[in-house]
């Protein structure tokens, strides 16, 4: 039996550890916060290390030139923008060095070749395109990494596959003339088994892939911008995965005073700095692309409807749901809209709370007071009044879940066991098309309704997908329940809208399908909680 003075001694333990639980996520997020990923200096002359003869050379430097010429061939780094200037992280490079500098960096964009040659003239001041060879080394003065990418693959759509075409003969890799990628992707080929194939500019890339000139072509992500008007290429990661670094480099030897400031701005956090600014032009890329896809009455909706309603439940996970742990609306639907809204002008704006059912969400997508749901599962019946997102943004499978300790029905002992249902979704509606004489059902209001008589042992199954075990396992922590019977029919996980929002289906297809769409559903899909981790780590530092 406990005394007064002991009760009062676990209670106040009890409190902080309760309060530690709740605090521990937001003491971390600050402690990550606080790094400080901004550099220093706002001039070249603060920099750490930068010297006097540095500062009178580039002062010399300023008084010479009236500019310099950043020279860079068409890339995800630098492309031009609908407004003609150039834009992206190259850009963003040479208005930080402006900054730092007082003299302007002026991006341009040149033919491979022609860099090549403008940087031995002078006429390129510099260039943040070359890899740090060994051989450039003794030609160029270059700083350290700016930005790292890695090499991609682009093939023509149906082409023949790779392990075929080999049978026959060997691969045809095509490479740009002159570039360093030639080496580090052959370096990692079995001799005999490829040609190599140059080529003398990106104009001629596409032609050379229709006439079988080239099988692929090797460069990395950034030559994505060299065929957005060619929908018929496919890119993929080249294998072994190969990542190449990119330096800011001149070949003037005047000019190296700018490269040894440089490299001393980057050893300052200065590649902090870099990287922020690589995600920034990253982003400038993508909104820049998916404006020129937009025709005039997408870029008009988009204009005169800067809120758009969105409607969700709470328990499809991992597509929709609500966290109560967290107070929030979490899930890969969510995710995707908070990208939609980076790029375009847009705010979504949830027009339910977390306790409407199915039945509610899908009426309010049926009368348009939401125009998006996260997820609609088609069925002929809602041809009516609903359109759906042509990009899948998952893929499910029909399923009956069970408690483990419930045998493995067969398909034709479905029949005899007693089936929960969720009124109004779609895999009730499946269920009854495939087992239209079942008497042995039970109707339920909800999904959670019938998890919750599943585990009382009211039914034996409940009818639903193969990932909403994930609902009980990954988000609610709860075991004891398993895949029973997996139907033999997948499911394309769409958005779902109101039959009249024909152009904001279209503009979020063509927004869903320059961003990281299959990423963003992955990451979910390998998501777990566990606060009981959590609860634990809270105490160990008080016990």
């Amino acid at each position: 039996m406990y005394s007064v003075k002991s009760k009062i001694c676990r209670a106040i333990v009890s409190f902080i550890l309760i309060t530690m639980f709740f605090l521990l996520p937001v003491i971390g997020c600050n402690n990550v916060s606080n790094v400080n990923n901004q550099i220093a200096f706002t001039t070249y002359k603060d920099i750490p290390g930068v010297t006097e003869a540095e500062i009178e050379a580039i002062e010399a430097l300023k008084d010479e030139f009236d500019y310099f010429v950043y020279g860079m061939p068409l890339s995800t780094e630098a492309f031009i923008s609908r407004d003609g200037s150039i834009r992206g992280f190259s850009a963003l490079v040479c208005e930080w060095m402006t900054e730092l500098f007082g003299i302007t960096f002026k991006p341009m964009i040149f033919e491979w070749l022609d860099l090549l040659d403008g940087l031995e003239t002078g006429e390129i001041s510099f260039t943040g395109d070359l890899i740090a060879t060994e051989e450039r080394q003794k030609i160029f003065s270059m700083t350290s990494a700016i930005a790292t990418r890695h090499i991609k693959t682009y093939r023509l759509a149906g082409s023949m596959p790779l392990d075929e075409i080999i049978l026959e003969r060997p691969i045809r890799y095509g490479f740009m003339e002159g570039t360093a990628t030639i080496g580090r992707v052959t370096s990692e080929l079995e001799p005999g088994t490829f040609e190599v194939v140059t080529l003398s500019d990106f104009d001629s890339l596409h032609s050379a892939l229709e006439n079988g000139i080239i099988d692929l072509y090797l460069y990395s992500e950034v030559a994505e911008v060299n065929f957005d008007d060619h929908p018929d290429i496919v890119v993929s990661d080249f294998f072994p995965l190969i990542y190449v670094s990119l330096s800011m480099a001149t070949q003037t030897p005047s000019l190296r005073p700018i490269i040894s400031v440089m490299e001393k701005a980057i050893q300052n956090n200065g590649s902090l700095h870099l990287i922020e600014l690589y995600s920034a032009g990253y982003h400038e890329y993508i909104r820049n692309k998916l404006y020129n896809q937009l025709t005039d009455d997408e870029r008009d909706f988009i204009r005169k409807n800067p809120i758009i309603n969105v409607t969700a439940i709470y328990s499809n996970y991992p597509v929709t749901f609500y966290n109560t742990r967290e107070n929030e609306w979490q899930g890969i639907f969510f995710d995707l809209l908070t990208e939609i809204e980076d790029i375009i002008d847009v705010k979504f704006r949830m027009v339910n709370d977390e306790n409407t059912e199915w039945s509610v969400v899908q009426e309010l997508l049926r009368t348009g007071e939401a125009s998006i749901v996260g997820e609609l599962i088609w069925t002929k019946q809602r041809e009516e009044d609903f359109i759906w997102s042509e990009t899948v943004i998952g893929n499910d499978n029909y399923a009956l879940i069970s408690r483990s300790d419930f045998h493995n029905v067969t398909i034709h002992e479905i029949h005899h066991t007693t089936v929960g249902l969720a009124y109004g979704t779609g895999y009730t509606a499946m269920f009854h098309q495939w087992f239209p004489e079942h008497e042995y059902y039970i109707d339920y209001a909800g999904i959670e309704e019938s998890f919750t008589a599943l585990e009382k042992g009211e039914v034996d199954l409940v009818m639903t997908t193969e990932r909403r075990l994930m609902f009980l396992t990954h988000y609610r922590e709860l075991s004891g329940f398993k895949l029973n019977y997996v139907f033999e029919q997948n499911i394309n996980s769409r958005l779902g809208f109101n039959k009249d929002e024909v152009i904001l289906r279209s503009i979020t297809d063509k927004v869903l399908g320059v961003i990281d769409t299959s990423g963003i559903s992955n990451r979910w899909m390998r998501t777990t909680f566990d606060y009981r981790i959590m609860v634990a780590e809270a105490q160990r530092p008080w016990i």
